[in-house]
């Protein structure tokens, strides 16, 4: 049986779950960031708790009820045998649950639905399942920005959501507000043509005053742009020197799985993802994202066979640690070479990871041993790089490349095809 019917994870991700029907799973919405469930059926009685937030990390929105009206209602109705919860929140310090609106298999839920009742707001339970079934939603008179810009984003209405999103950051004294609004900001840039320069700013100011569990989030943020900017060699190199600002924790483990997830599936680069991946599991081996991980290692590995070591709260974010004066070490880099894609047609992108600073040379080679091109030939500092190889004017065939720096050197095979 799966985890989760629904399973969401990675510090970036908001996923909205709409009109979705929960058919099995071991928990039925198993939560590691943030999500929010609207117009769900969630009654299989065949789950151990219907949503089970996994760490400190883990927050919910399930608000059917705003200002006064019902909009986005949900159907929970959990099996409450064997003390199953509703919600369990498996959470040092609890996050506050805003799950106003919803039928809950009883007009009255009692606090047992609850691991933690005080932590969630329940209030204003619908009396039956879907009262306004094929009616109108009522729509609130006078909305919070972040309750306006759901409501046009669930019209389809995307600039005016993106505005709204960004007063909801300025507005809100709610850092989970404002975390998700962040993230949708970044999520509708995409949709509606937009630069990411508005998101950085406000990131940039908001990380001015975050608290340390908000912070850690923002500052995950910022590599994600420059990932989803296209700049996946600096992502990776940017990330592993800030999973080393976050020794022992939670976004150690997220940021080494982010990194192997670059190299392998955008990089091509599977050994530099198994060395990642190998780094991320050696801190917490049953950290719930390390299959995607070895996946972009060209791996299988299933978490859920492995001890959460962050499950019993440890791991959790209260500052940022002193960072070492050069993260990128011998200790933590794995010289390798990945060539992607291959075959060329007629270029691609070699990438390498160096242990530490040195020169280095990065020649192509014929099959008669002619030396082509020249790619590299310079000191570079210590971490990954890439190149473009250009083959458009040369004949189609096999290649070869040869990587050479002290202490490390690789030859490998490519195919140029025009």
């Amino acid at each position: 049986m799966a985890i989760g019917a629904v399973w969401t994870g990675g510090a970036g991700a908001n996923p909205t779950i709409d009109n979705f029907t929960m058919t099995g799973g071991r928990y039925g919405a198993y939560i590691n960031t943030d999500g929010t469930f609207t117009e769900c059926d969630l009654d299989d009685t065949n789950t151990e708790h219907l949503f089970y937030l996994v760490d400190n990390n883990a927050n919910l929105d399930l608000d059917g009820w705003i200002d006064g009206g019902y909009n986005g209602y949900n159907n929970i109705v959990p099996d409450t045998s064997n003390n199953k919860k509703a919600i369990y929140q498996n959470q040092t310090t609890p996050v506050s649950i805003d799950a106003r609106g919803n039928w809950w298999g009883t007009s009255s839920p009692p606090t047992s639905l609850f691991s933690h009742p005080n932590s969630v707001n329940y209030t204003n339970p619908l009396a039956s399942a879907n009262p306004y079934a094929g009616a109108s939603k009522v729509v609130p008179v006078v909305p919070s920005a972040y309750d306006l810009a759901t409501l046009y984003e669930r019209d389809g209405l995307h600039e005016k959501a993106y505005d709204a999103y960004y007063t909801a950051v300025a507005e809100s004294d709610d850092e989970v507000i404002k975390r998700r609004s962040i993230k949708k900001m970044i999520y509708l840039s995409d949709h509606i043509g937009k630069d990411y320069s508005d998101v950085r700013s406000v990131i940039e100011q908001e990380m001015l005053k975050a608290s340390p569990e908000y912070g850690v989030i923002l500052d995950f943020l910022t590599t994600d742009l420059r990932f989803l900017n296209g700049d996946n060699t600096g992502a990776v190199n940017e990330l592993i020197q800030k999973a080393d600002l976050y020794r022992g924790t939670w976004m150690e483990c997220e940021m080494l799985t982010f990194a192997a997830v670059i190299s392998g599936d955008c990089l091509g680069n599977k050994e530099q993802a198994r060395s990642l991946a190998d780094k991320a599991a050696a801190i917490n081996p049953g950290y719930c994202t390390l299959n995607v991980a070895y996946h972009a290692a060209g791996m299988k590995y299933r978490p859920n066979e492995h001890t959460d070591v962050f499950a019993n709260g440890s791991g959790a974010i209260e500052k940022k640690v002193t960072p070492l004066e050069d993260p990128l070490t011998e200790e933590t880099l794995t010289p390798s070479v990945a060539i992607f894609p291959n075959p060329a047609n007629p270029a691609t992108t070699i990438s390498y990871t160096i242990a530490k600073s040195a020169r280095v040379t990065l020649d192509i080679y014929s099959v008669n041993g002619q030396k082509v091109a020249t790619l590299v030939d310079r000191n570079m500092p210590a971490g990954l790089h890439s190149v473009v190889f250009d083959g458009s004017s040369l004949a189609s065939g096999v290649y070869f490349y040869r990587l050479e720096t002290p202490g490390f050197a690789k030859t490998g095979k490519m195919l140029l095809v025009k």
